[in-house]
């Protein structure tokens, strides 16, 4: 299905309640692979060495390539071209940390799109996408193509202008509608609805979050809210998606 990131508030409840580490139970208990967190070394802006010395999203773009496919053994296709550099770095980073965890899923491109982007049309049809910050869909691998891969796509829009992208990001996060962590948890947010998606976990995971919540006496979505963002309460596939972020 088609996501991304809102700029909606949704007040974070009160931190009484201990954390009940929602997104690591519905996660480790329904996605199969690695469940600890990978080591390599990291640059600036937290991102790994190979993508810190990039110069250029050109550069970028080579240097998560090479990363995925020494990561999975396949070959994903990166073209952030529109990107503000540092931006560019810190969506790789996040969806390679999603493939150091879960290298099993399928991911044949990561591109930016509209006006700007790599891929102005690729998710053309689709609802809301000018107005969110990313997404998943089915696309083809050249316009007009007729093989249709996972994508992975910024939109050019945000990623290209780095001030007003993270002050949104920051918004969300004050609001307690989004989990932290800027761009990187933009693209391991859409990793995440990838994982889910191929896994057909959302439903496990969120019987995993119900009945936590019963033991709790609140309502599932209240829980969801505290533990993990307002965006993830707005459907099982968010929960997912913001959960592998967090």
């Amino acid at each position: 299905p088609l996501v991304g990131v809102g700029w909606g508030a949704v007040p974070r409840l009160g931190h009484g309640r201990d954390r009940l580490a929602v997104s690591t139970a519905a996660l480790t208990a329904h996605l199969p692979g690695k469940h600890d967190q990978s080591t390599h070394a990291h640059g600036g802006a937290g991102v790994r060495s190979s993508l810190a010395q990039a110069r250029t999203v050109d550069e970028v773009n080579a240097a998560a390539g090479a990363e995925a496919k020494r990561i999975t053994g396949r070959t994903t296709t990166f073209d952030m071209a529109g990107s503000d550099v540092e931006v560019a770095k810190e969506h790789a980073e996040g969806v390679l940390l999603g493939m150091e965890r879960y290298p099993n899923v399928r991911v044949g491109q990561v591109v930016t799109y509209g006006p700007g982007g790599a891929r102005p049309d690729v998710f053309a049809g689709q609802p809301k996408i000018d107005s969110v910050y990313a997404a998943t869909h089915i696309a083809p691998t050249q316009p007009g193509g007729v093989i249709f891969v996972e994508t992975i796509g910024f939109n050019a829009r945000y990623a290209g202008d780095s001030p007003r992208y993270r002050a949104g990001l920051d918004h969300d996060v004050a609001a307690g509608y989004a989990v932290k962590g800027g761009p990187k948890s933009t693209g391991a947010h859409e990793y995440g609805h990838l994982a889910a998606n191929q896994t057909a976990s959302a439903n496990p995971a969120m019987r995993v979050v119900s009945d936590r919540a019963r033991m709790e006496g609140v309502a599932p979505s209240m829980l969801i809210r505290e533990q993990v963002s307002g965006y993830a309460a707005t459907s099982k596939h968010e929960l997912m998606a913001e959960a592998f972020a967090d």
